[in-house]
């Protein structure tokens, strides 16, 4: 008659193994004790149980806990806690498991899977100069420089760019599609098709500058993507009517999705996005720390944890954000690098997806960017597998 859905259930610490025949793998249930025989291995940390917590993320159905947009804190993760967010643990305890098997004779046949680079892009703001009325963008342009004659300098750009003479700094897909296709990789755009918050309204999915930037990516061979509005991650509804409108102006079959700011709420978003015949989700990543929010850099079935079933929806883990590297971990170019590199290796190690999100405003060399297309170049060519 008792629950696991309880704050009393999740562990308050974790074990890193010391003994060779854990391979180090980090205990979240049980004690580092193991007996091996001949024809059996008795393990008294429970893999099951701590995989289920990572995948299921049911910690964060049972936590009261809220960051500043109403998202579970990485900070209160026990895998963030303990230090651990840098390791698929669920990954490992299904590489430990596999020898195991080997060990005791049932060989384990070879997975599907093989490394691969998954770019993705949330298009926020497709367009820096078209993201308001004209006068709203001059005048705040005038509120934060203080200055006529910046204001004059802008509106002579606004109106260069509007009349085509000169390109809108956030409009770098071309080089982002561009810099994919080097690698023979497409890029998965996530496009906005609804909202009501000051989060979005940067662009109407019906505009035709926005259905002729979406037949781009479908010509190039890109794929369009839901990104869910700020409050549509508890709200079955919008999250229905923004698909329906993304796929109206893309032409596009809509099937995958990431939420907006990353938000997310157990067990309503999963449980949302199936019934709204979304087959794929890659929300999975915290925005304050790079690297394994579920244990794991693998495509897996989602497990409604209240209703106790499984889903017709696929979790895609996002690994790694620009935002989070830049602006949560106050990261240099050169550390984003070094840091990504940690992940890459075990990504590569366990022969998953490097899937991670990079937003097309933030290769625009201004706001503080300069530079970071190092970044984004270093993760694309991570497969380095260059088209001929």
């Amino acid at each position: 008659g008792e629950t696991y859905l309880s704050t009393d259930r999740i562990p308050q610490n974790v074990i890193r193994t010391s003994r060779r025949e854990f391979d180090g793998i980090i205990g979240i249930y049980g004690e580092e004790k193991i007996e091996i025989t001949a024809d059996q291995i008795i393990c008294d940390i429970d893999l099951f149980a701590g995989a289920f917590f990572m995948l299921t993320r049911w910690e964060e159905s049972v936590g009261h806990h809220e960051d500043l947009h109403g998202r579970f804190p990485a900070k209160e993760a026990l895998i963030v806690k303990s230090g651990y967010i840098l390791r698929p643990v669920v990954d490992e305890y299904v590489a430990l498991l596999k020898s195991w098997l080997n060990q005791l004779g049932y060989p384990v046949p070879k997975t599907k899977y093989n490394f691969t680079v998954v770019p993705t892009c949330d298009v926020d703001i497709p367009f820096y100069w078209h993201r308001a009325p004209e006068w709203k963008i001059l005048l705040s342009g005038l509120i934060n420089h203080r200055s006529y004659k910046k204001l004059k300098e802008e509106r002579h750009i606004l109106r260069q760019v509007h009349s085509g003479q000169q390109k809108d700094p956030y409009d770098t897909f071309d080089d982002m599609m561009s810099l994919a296709e080097k690698y023979n990789l497409r890029f998965r755009f996530h496009m906005i098709g609804g909202g009501e918050t000051k989060f979005e309204r940067f662009y109407n999915i019906g505009d035709k500058r926005i259905i002729n930037l979406m037949k781009t990516f479908r010509d190039r061979g890109h794929e369009i993507a839901l990104h869910p509005s700020y409050n549509a991650f508890h709200n079955l509804k919008m999250i229905e009517q923004e698909r329906k409108n993304v796929t109206t102006y893309s032409s596009q079959k809509i099937t995958a999705s990431r939420q907006h700011y990353l938000r997310f709420a157990l067990p309503d978003t999963w449980r949302h996005l199936s019934t709204a015949f979304i087959t794929e989700d890659s929300t999975m990543g915290y925005a304050a720390e790079p690297g394994f929010r579920c244990g794991t850099s693998k495509p897996f079935p989602v497990f409604d944890i209240h209703q106790q079933k499984q889903l017709p929806l696929l979790e895609r883990p996002m690994l790694i954000m620009d935002v989070s590297l830049r602006m949560y971990k106050n990261f240099t170019i050169e550390e984003s690098i070094t840091y990504c590199q940690q992940i890459i290796n075990q990504v590569k190690k366990h022969e998953g997806e490097l899937n991670f999100l990079w937003h097309n405003s933030n290769l625009s060399e201004i706001e503080g960017w300069g530079g970071w297309k190092k970044v984004l170049e270093y993760l694309i060519s991570a497969g380095n597998k260059v088209q001929s």
